[in-house]
């Protein structure tokens, strides 16, 4: 199983895959002052070439169930709206498809042992 732990801030991306400690960022203009992820295309695009980063292909990939936690790091007040919740969900599906995804928000990112507890506790 594959666990990768996504921090979403504006116009910045970073992926740490749990198992591997291999971490990639990337930063590309997709938030704008009102919303995290306002330019869908450009956002998913970023994410996909930062997990190529931290995963490279090999065929058995095909086959490993992988868990993705997305954490909106920034533009979070209040917590996400369900449009935001659900931008957040699509992008991670664009980048990697058959993966479980857990969403969440909050100002402080989590260390790996917080990340993996938030895994497997979904």
């Amino acid at each position: 199983m594959m666990n990768l732990y996504i921090q979403i801030r504006k116009n910045q991306i970073t992926v740490r895959h749990l198992g591997t400690q291999l971490e990639a960022s990337t930063q590309s203009a997709f938030s704008n002052n009102r919303i995290l992820v306002a330019d869908f295309m450009a956002a998913s695009k970023a994410l996909r070439s930062v997990i190529r980063q931290v995963t490279p292909f090999d065929w058995r990939s095909w086959f490993r169930s992988t868990t993705l936690l997305i954490h909106a790091l920034e533009m979070n007040e209040g917590g996400l709206s369900p449009v935001e919740d659900r931008i957040l969900q699509e992008i991670t599906v664009m980048s990697c498809r058959k993966s479980r995804l857990i969403v969440i928000s909050s100002a402080v990112p989590l260390s790996d042992s917080d990340a993996l507890k938030r895994i497997q506790q979904k």
